[in-house]
């Protein structure tokens, strides 16, 4: 029996290029239009986009092309091997960095859609990494679409090593979320204060990761962007007043709402599932900046019409972005 499909479209630049990817996707109507898109808006001379169905016995994808576009390839000589420069995360540390957590969302997105959760909490949740582990094929997969790009970037990088090496990177990071559940090294922050929390973890080595795995702990059970966000703020108004307290608890809880708001289906559940895309965009205005919108209402009632109103969570983070 067939297992997961997704499609991936590569590009070439100008005729002499190698394809290259650009995007991997598992809608096949979004791939082929996106592939059009490339070509119609010419960031490409040519697109080619693959079917990937992995095999759930091998756990080996094949390959089929069902899209090409553009100038053909020409011949020529192929350049001397460079040096493969190694993965991009080299250790588990390096999965906590903006840039792969990015990655993680993006490649694991209707996985995290399907939990309720974002990229910086299955980093820091033993309840998500379990589930993660269980799933089996999802992760494999998710291993799979950053392993090969990554090895076709660099001439000479072997793309089974690459899968080998974040399986194993994957391993540990499960690994040690699963133990710090074990151990109860996170702590709750429905018996404990997030303020005393964070003084005592001053000068902690791994303050932000035991931090990011009390705020992400709190959001367990939340269903909805709105609802977390409303904990986030309340997290907010118990954090420290000043100093170093204060701006671990800010880091961790800032770098959950840039995920939560980087999502389109976040942001809608935050300003409301209801808004077409100008009232959203008013809206998302209205809630970074409310006095200077507070101000233009003012000053014209009418615009009241076009300006949806933003209450609850969203009005308390703008406060606090004012």
């Amino acid at each position: 029996m067939a297992g997961p499909v997704h499609y991936e479209i590569y590009i070439r630049r100008t005729p002499p290029d190698d394809w290259s990817l650009s995007q991997a996707m598992e809608d096949r109507r979004r791939a082929m239009e996106t592939a059009e898109d490339l070509m119609r808006d010419r960031q490409a001379v040519a697109v080619r986009v693959t079917k990937e169905t992995l095999d759930p016995e091998t756990m080996e994808f094949a390959s089929v092309v069902v899209l090409t576009r553009g100038a053909p390839e020409l011949k020529r000589k192929r350049p001397a091997p460079v040096e493969p420069r190694g993965p991009s995360c080299r250790g588990v540390q390096d999965l906590y960095a903006p840039h792969a957590r990015e990655t993680i969302g993006r490649i694991l997105e209707d996985w995290l859609g399907r939990q309720g959760a974002t990229a910086f909490e299955l980093l820091h949740r033993p309840d998500l990494a379990e589930r993660l582990e269980a799933s089996g094929v999802e992760l494999q997969h998710a291993i799979q679409k950053v392993a090969v790009p990554e090895a076709q970037a660099v001439p000479g990088q072997s793309v089974h090593e690459l899968m080998r090496h974040y399986q194993r990177l994957a391993e540990q990071a499960i690994e040690r979320l699963l133990k710090a559940g074990r151990s109860r090294t996170f702590a709750d922050l429905e018996t404990r204060s997030v303020a005393d929390l964070a003084h005592s973890l001053a000068g902690a080595p791994d303050r932000a990761f035991l931090m990011g795995g009390a705020v992400a702990g709190s959001l367990r059970g939340l269903t909805g962007a709105r609802a977390r966000l409303e904990r986030l703020m309340d997290i907010c108004d118990r954090a420290p007043i000043e100093g170093p307290p204060r701006a671990l608890v800010f880091v961790a809880v800032e770098q959950i709402l840039c995920e939560l708001l980087g999502s389109r289906a976040g942001l809608a559940q935050i300003l409301g599932p209801g808004l077409d895309q100008g009232s959203s965009l008013a809206a998302a205005v209205r809630m970074v900046a409310p006095r200077e919108v507070g101000a233009i209402l003012a000053h014209d009632p009418r615009l009241t019409l076009l300006v949806p109103p933003v209450e609850g969570p969203p009005a308390r983070l703008g406060e606090r972005l004012a």
